[in-house]
């Protein structure tokens, strides 16, 4: 090896080193913005770079782009286990059950029986069983789940896998062995969390649901409680736990709604409304002088849905009249917008918007904000490619450009 190539080879290691610790800490938006503008050339020299952008946007709740990321690494690492385990969890979150559970069973068949690889295979019998058109067929997935999971916990010891075999049991009537199982993965997790370090959500989730199995409800409040602290806006995470707790009040007759107060997920509101009047439009429709009262009631229904994520075009109008208040009460705001070129360049001309001149001006603090990330963010946008509102209003009849993607 020469000199050179081993001087290349250092550099490399120490830009997946820098991509690696970037995704650790980034948010959604962030993560696609690596995926898009980094990771296929970066990541490319190790399949680390795939497995973990692929972990954390499944942990983020976005299944789809995780599986977009792992197809991207297994196009070069097709034998490589962590990423067809993600693979087939990323097909599982995203309902395409079957084909998670071929590619979960191929991993078995080829004799890759660790505790991930059963895990998430358990998880697609749970999720079949979910789906299956009669009790026959659903105690029967149920079963192969509580078989799956069980056949992991025994290997490995894992308390994931313990504490879903412990909840399958429950569900197939096998009360006395699901309850032995929770007592067991709760010792275990007691042990894990009296010496804290790093991430503990699955820990405190774990001692919830063993709780729930227990009949202890107070006690898996604590616990959910703790564990929705420690997984804030991760919303996939959220899921999973929350579902196997509504499984288990199910079964022993109790609210499932119970568990909403700890492990609660927000809704997701869509916008769509009017632009405000033309001057010279004949037949009135959005008039400007509506605009208070229809920006109270955009108000008033915010407050009553308390979305936490809202999507919505920013058209000059309503929109934009939802937009702030969006960002105000709930921060997370996405703006879908529409594409004319392949390079994803939108351009709009002041004879577009209509309204008086603080309206245009707001519509472009409210883009420019949105923009850069302080009200929500858009999906996403490349700062270079955004004028701000001073340089804007120099430039005759321009409006704003950016590069943006949206699903």
């Amino acid at each position: 090896m020469t000199q050179e190539t081993s001087g290349r080879g250092v550099a490399a290691a120490a830009n997946i080193e820098k991509v690696l610790r970037s995704i650790s800490s980034a948010s959604l938006g962030e993560l696609m913005s690596i995926w898009r503008a980094r990771a296929h050339e970066e990541g490319s020299g190790s399949p680390a770079v795939f497995r973990c952008l692929g972990e954390r946007v499944l942990a983020q709740g976005e299944p789809l782009l995780a599986y977009d990321v792992v197809s991207a690494g297994l196009g070069i690492w097709p034998k490589d286990v962590r990423l067809r385990q993600l693979q087939g969890l990323a097909l599982s979150r995203s309902g395409a059950t079957e084909r998670a559970n071929a590619v979960l069973e191929n991993l078995r068949r080829e004799e890759e029986t660790g505790e991930e690889t059963l895990g998430m295979l358990g998880r697609t019998y749970k999720d079949l069983a979910a789906t299956a058109a009669t009790r026959k067929q659903r105690n029967e997935f149920l079963k192969r789940a509580a078989e799956t999971y069980t056949q992991a916990y025994e290997a490995t010891g894992g308390y994931w896998t313990g504490i879903n075999a412990a909840t399958m049991n429950l569900l197939i009537g096998e009360t006395e062995r699901a309850q032995e199982l929770a007592r067991e993965v709760r010792d275990e997790c007691l042990e894990e969390i009296a010496n804290p370090s790093g991430d503990r959500y699955w820990e405190l989730a774990a001692l919830g649901e063993a709780s729930l199995i227990l009949r202890d409800q107070s006690q898996a409040g604590e616990w959910y409680a703790r564990a929705a602290k420690a997984g804030k806006n991760r919303f996939g995470d959220l899921h999973s736990s929350r579902r196997n707790a509504r499984l288990i009040l199910q079964h022993w007759n109790e609210d499932k709604g119970w568990i909403e107060q700890y492990l609660c997920i927000p809704c997701v509101l869509v916008f769509a409304g009017h632009m405000v009047d033309r001057p010279d439009r004949r037949t009135p429709r959005f008039p400007s002088e509506l605009e208070p009262a229809v920006a109270k009631e955009i108000q008033r229904r915010i407050e009553i849905f308390k979305p936490g994520f809202g999507f919505a075009s920013a058209a000059c109008g309503s929109d934009i009249l939802f937009c702030p208040r969006q960002c105000r009460f709930y921060s997370k705001l996405k703006v879908a917008c529409a594409f004319r070129t392949r390079a994803h360049t939108i351009r709009a001309r002041h004879h577009s918007i209509h309204g008086k001149d603080r309206d245009r001006r707001h519509f472009l603090r409210v883009l420019w904000s949105i923009a850069i990330g302080t009200c929500g963010h858009s999906l996403p946008a490349t700062r270079q490619h955004i004028d701000p509102p001073g340089h804007l209003e120099r430039k005759t009849g321009r409006w704003p450009r950016w590069r943006s993607q949206y699903r």
